[in-house]
């Protein structure tokens, strides 16, 4: 083929019709099925995950259905010393299940601490007067979980300078 060949235009309305769309009306339409492809196989990747993800999640959603009851656990100080005394006087709770690490609150004889429970084991429930403190200057307690408790601090002290002396510390459980 010459140049001439290449060159010559092909006139189109002098021939029959095809059943055929030329050439270059294929090549235009290919890149048009492609993404059209493409986003369909997105779309199922898409449902896919989340079909899988929302299978995964329903078990663990189920096993949390259940109720959480939780108790309280409400502990102040008896007011048993002078008002001038009283204010200095704190006494440091330490509250622990099975030997793990202790949960701890300070508690005076004007504000009283509500503790929330989540579990129904068994508590360890210590109580120290502040650093101060000469003599015997704490004591302890094993208390249910499974129930609301109200425990009442009773420290037998007197002030002494800045500090206290303690003959005993008492916890009494009201309910």
């Amino acid at each position: 083929m010459g140049r001439a060949a290449l060159g010559k235009r092909i006139d189109r309305s002098a021939q029959p019709p095809l059943d055929v769309e030329p050439v270059s009306d294929l090549t235009s339409a290919a890149p048009y099925s492609w993404c059209m492809f493409r986003r369909s196989l997105v779309a199922a990747v898409v449902v896919l995950a989340l079909v899988s993800s929302s299978a995964a999640v329903l078990p663990a959603a189920a096993r949390t259905n259940k109720a959480v009851a939780t108790h309280k656990l409400i502990v102040a100080v008896k007011k048993t010393l002078a008002p001038a005394a009283q204010k200095k006087l704190a006494v440091l709770v330490l509250i622990t299940q099975n030997g793990g690490a202790p949960a701890g609150l300070v508690v005076t004889a004007s504000k009283p601490r509500t503790v929330f429970n989540a579990n129904s084991r068994f508590s360890r429930v210590k109580a120290e007067i502040d650093s101060s403190c000469k003599g015997h200057c704490d004591a302890s307690l094993r208390i249910s979980g499974s129930a609301n408790h109200k425990l009442e601090i009773v420290p037998s002290c007197q002030p002494k300078g800045s500090s206290f002396v303690c003959s005993r510390v008492k916890i009494v459980k009201v309910y």
